[in-house]
């Protein structure tokens, strides 16, 4: 199974804000003085609930992003993507895009995982990586996690994993509606305070997608990586 984005995690942090404001213009009252005026009143009357009436519409079609609290979960939705959220992690990413709606994690796993593995190499601590090392897998069980934004514009929702007494993860999942032309995604941020000896760590974000290989973005591009062990 195809990891798309897995590698080691560095300290980062970033927060992402989002403004908007509202405008109202107020109706004129117009006082009728013959028939005539009358008349006009009752035009422009017509034309400002006309007026209003578009501009409902418009802003009831505006497309806008919902968070869904479940019993043990949150589900972030917008009219493409939908992303179920339990204990930090993403048991559920179903792309509506038109057509049959196709879920992204494969049963069983999750995304946004965080794992942990000794860092012993045959050489070089931090710099080689023996592939032996993945025996030494470990989830990290997250804390709690809570909604941090909700608004038509933005939703997003923070959870704490504690690695140790001294190490911490804080990982922040956000989605934004779907304008026309633009697709969707998900947004993951985290920030990490490391401070462990003989230890690296993962994020997982497994995907039920077929491919010889994958695309890994590095610090001064992009390289491709095959998705299996056979590359004779």
């Amino acid at each position: 199974m195809p990891f798309l984005g897995s590698s080691t995690v560095r300290a980062l942090s970033s927060n992402s804000n989002l403004a908007s404001s509202y405008t109202s213009d107020s109706a004129n009252q117009l006082t009728p003085q013959s028939s005539v005026s009358e008349k006009s009143n009752e035009y422009v009357s017509s034309s400002e609930s006309e007026s209003t009436d578009e501009s409902s519409t418009s802003e009831s079609s505006e497309p806008t992003v919902q968070i869904e609290r479940l019993e043990d979960a949150l589900v972030l939705s917008n009219s493409q993507l939908s992303v179920t959220i339990k204990n930090g992690c993403i048991t559920s990413l179903v792309d509506n895009s038109p057509g049959i709606p196709r879920e992204v994690i494969p049963a069983g796993w999750k995304a946004n995982q965080y794992v942990i593995f000794d860092d012993k190499p045959l050489n070089w601590q931090a710099w080689d990586v023996e592939v032996y090392h993945l025996n030494s897998r470990q989830e990290l069980p997250s804390g709690t996690t809570m909604v941090v934004e909700s608004s038509p514009h933005r939703a997003s929702v923070v959870t704490e994993t504690r690695v140790s007494e001294y190490s911490w993860i804080k990982s922040t999942i956000s989605l934004s509606p779907v304008y026309d032309g633009q697709p969707s995604f998900v947004e993951v941020e985290c920030e990490v305070e490391w401070r462990e000896s003989m230890k690296f760590l993962k994020v997982e974000f497994p995907v039920d997608v077929f491919s010889k290989e994958a695309s890994y973005e590095t610090q001064f591009g992009v390289m491709t990586r095959p998705t299996h062990y056979n590359t004779t």
